[in-house]
């Protein structure tokens, strides 16, 4: 049955609309039903565990008063399963964030650090993960791939040769539950002063620190003083002494990454990440530096 058609005469919504949003392989609708807005997503049944998960986890977070999309059903299918969500009228931050004063823009990132630690205290069971040979081998693969894709940026080479150096800082790291696409893009400003938080169809298990990846690479484009913020917001106490390296690693690990990802898709995409890749490698002085320049500034203030 045509998805629309089946919310509509097997779960009664009278309205339902297309939501054409984000990369996620799911089905996203908006539908409408006794006046309320339900954001729906639906995923192929073979995603049931994980969804079933996300959902069980954004239950928890929802419970524990944060700032998430309400759940309301989850249902499973022969061939689909449906999550059910409330739907969060708001703006994207991504597009309000600079309309904000800078101390506000800082107060909506130590609110998303606050909410990422709450994230990270999640249960998960990880005793069959071994974190250093899933995520040493993942890494070693996409350098694989970025040279079978004769895919190349200036001093990518530097970049390549930071991460065979530094695989061994991957050992013995802790495991959280992860959202898994941690960034502005992926918060609403909710009646100009509060971030919501969305889009858990990514979540997994990994070490914390993987989580900023995204607020160096996306959020840090659009706002330092959020990306300033989220850090405050999560290391209450001062930033780990490990924290640096760690990031420099998963840093030259998301440029070699994100450019293998985007050849999945258009020219334009690739030459739009490149530009990202660029920015980073600028805000590590080409390798030079072992803290962002935009962070190091903030640090001499």
């Amino acid at each position: 049955m045509e998805q629309r058609q089946r919310l509509i005469e097997k779960y009664h919504y009278q309205d339902v609309q297309f939501l054409d949003k984000g990369w996620s392989v799911d089905q996203k609708w908006i539908g409408i039903k006794d006046q309320q807005k339900h954001l729906i997503r639906i995923s192929d049944i073979s995603m049931l565990q994980r969804r079933k998960w996300e959902f069980e986890q954004i239950s928890r977070l929802y419970q524990q008063g944060w700032p998430v999309n309400r759940p309301l059903l989850f249902i499973e299918e022969e061939d689909i399963v449906i999550g059910i969500y409330m739907y969060i009228e708001a703006q994207d931050l991504e597009t309000s964030i600079n309309l904000l004063p800078a101390s506000m823009q800082y107060d909506m990132g130590y609110f998303a650090g606050e909410a990422l630690l709450a994230i990270h205290a999640l249960p998960i069971e990880s005793d069959s993960i071994d974190q250093y040979e899933r995520m040493s081998n993942k890494i070693l693969k996409q350098i694989d791939m970025y040279h079978q894709k004769e895919l190349h940026f200036t001093n990518d080479y530097l970049v390549i040769d930071y991460i065979k150096d530094n695989l061994h800082l991957l050992s013995d790291r802790p495991l959280v539950f992860q959202h898994g696409d941690y960034h502005i893009g992926n918060m609403l400003l909710v009646e100009f002063q509060n971030a919501a938080i969305i889009d858990f169809n990514r979540c997994d298990i990994g070490d914390p620190y993987e989580e900023f990846i995204r607020a160096y690479f996306f959020s840090r484009k659009q706002s330092v003083p959020f990306v300033i913020g989220q850090l405050d917001g999560y290391f209450k106490y001062g930033i780990p002494a490990d924290f640096h390296a760690l990031m420099k690693l998963y840093m030259c690990h998301s440029m070699i990454s994100a450019l293998t990802w985007s050849t999945q898709f258009s020219t334009n995409q690739t030459e739009t990440l490149k530009q990202y890749v660029l920015m980073v490698m600028d805000d590590y002085d080409q390798l030079k530096k072992d803290i962002p320049k935009w962070l190091e500034n903030e640090k001499e203030r």
